[in-house]
């Protein structure tokens, strides 16, 4: 017999480009929610330092400036931080998804760490292509992030904001079992309604689709975050629509159905008591990648393998005859 398993999805701000005090934010809502009963705790995207609101409209000189900013506040996996947030999880005995601002040499990259129940950083998984104005300060991923954990509290794996309309990579989610879906985005109130209502379509069609739970997590533009990255009329304007949702994270089940949230114009954590075996009976109706495929019509090739800076040549094969 199961038993319900109860997740969380943590709505917060982080503490403007501090990377410290964002990570001790993070580390104590990861015990709140462990506090109430939570197995697997997701966070928005580039929670450590800041997702990058004002790259959409500071202007080049200005966007050269933050760059230098996020370089030097961002996270090093295998830092302090890895190691305060591990010790989280390991205290909470909780399965943490967060998303950081990744530092790696020179460049930058939007990723997802996560961590087992057990501290241990299990994945670390970067966004494949960055949105638009995004690839001014954050590189590209590579297949080895497209991967799906066995975890105590089940089978779980993730994507970031627009990855979500990437069809390919979200058969290819499916194909890997996913259980348990962590869905990454910032606060959509930085477009106003329209990105809300695609959100809930995206995290909606998500869960039906693969017949997967989603824990939905966005961001929260709170007052400090708007007086440094919406300081402009135009920018402010973005901000102003009545419709807009200040945050929308949810939990959907693998129907599509809404079983917590959309929590918006505040700080907060949803929960939600899940069940995993319930979606074996999605699957009666369709599995994408088992029953209802056709692998005979229809085939999909993926390259797991890091993408490397610099590999080693080939050795070179042997003279007919040996050497001369």
């Amino acid at each position: 017999m199961s038993r319900p398993l109860t997740v969380a999805v943590v709505q917060a701000s982080p503490v403007w480009l501090d990377r410290a005090d964002t990570t001790a934010r993070a580390c104590d809502w990861i015990a709140q929610a462990a506090a109430r009963g939570a197995r697997v705790i997701a966070f928005p995207e580039s929670f450590i330092p800041a997702f990058p609101y004002g790259i959409w409209h500071h202007g080049l000189a200005a966007n050269q400036a933050f760059f230098r900013r996020l370089h030097e506040a961002a996270v090093v996996v295998g830092g302090p931080e890895t190691a305060a947030l591990a010790a989280a999880a390991r205290r909470a005995g909780a399965v943490v998804v967060i998303g950081v601002t990744e530092r790696d040499g020179g460049s930058l990259y939007n990723t997802q760490l996560f961590f087992d129940a057990d501290g241990t950083l299990a994945l670390r998984r970067r966004k494949l292509k960055p949105t638009n104005a995004e690839r001014l300060v954050w590189g590209e991923g590579d297949g080895s992030g497209l991967a799906v954990l066995s975890t105590a509290a089940g089978r779980i794996g993730g994507l970031i904001c627009g990855e979500h309309n990437f069809a390919l990579a979200r058969y290819t989610m499916q194909s890997l079992g996913e259980e348990i879906h962590v869905a990454s985005y910032p606060d959509p109130l930085m477009e106003g309604r329209g990105f809300a209502d695609r959100l809930e379509a995206a995290v909606r069609h998500y869960a039906a689709e693969g017949q997967c739970f989603v824990l939905n997590a966005t961001g929260f533009i709170d007052a400090a975050t708007r007086a440094v990255a919406f300081d402009t009329p135009e920018a402010a304007a973005e901000l102003a629509d009545p419709r807009g949702l200040n945050g929308a994270s949810s939990i959907i089940a693998p129907s599509g159905e809404v079983l917590a949230g959309p929590l918006s114009g505040r700080e907060g954590i949803l929960t939600a008591d899940i069940d995993l075996a319930g979606i074996a009976y999605a699957k009666y109706w369709f599995d994408a990648a088992g029953h209802s495929a056709r692998h005979d019509i229809f085939r999909l090739q993926v390259d797991f393998a890091p993408r490397r800076a610099v590999t080693a040549a080939p050795e070179p094969a042997p003279l007919a005859g040996g050497t001369p």
